[in-house]
């Protein structure tokens, strides 16, 4: 976000006009903001869309760390696969050398 001008701040123009034209938020943002901004509960409403945006964060971060997970175990079953198959080859090599 750009600072304010001073023409900005002597006109007393409102922020959410200037966050409009500079972020990329969802459309349920701004009428709390202007809102809000004129009753004075501005900061009760930020710490609300806080509080969303952190638990929608949260559940995002569960649902991917939820796909993974077979996909961890998958890999690390192939990996101790390979190492078995490693370390057991070599000895049955050596028993159809011996006989």
């Amino acid at each position: 976000i750009n600072a304010p001008t001073w023409e900005q701040i002597r006109d007393a123009e409102p922020m959410s006009d200037d966050l409009v034209k500079h972020l990329t938020m969802r459309c349920g943002f701004m009428e709390p903001w202007e809102g809000d901004r004129r009753t004075g509960q501005l900061e009760e409403m930020l710490e609300n869309i806080s509080e969303a945006y952190d638990s929608e964060v949260d559940n995002k971060v569960q649902m991917l760390t939820s796909l993974l997970e077979p996909l961890i175990i998958v890999v690390m079953g192939g990996m101790v696969a390979f190492i078995a198959v490693s370390i057991l080859f070599p000895l049955i090599q050596m028993s159809d050398f011996v006989e």
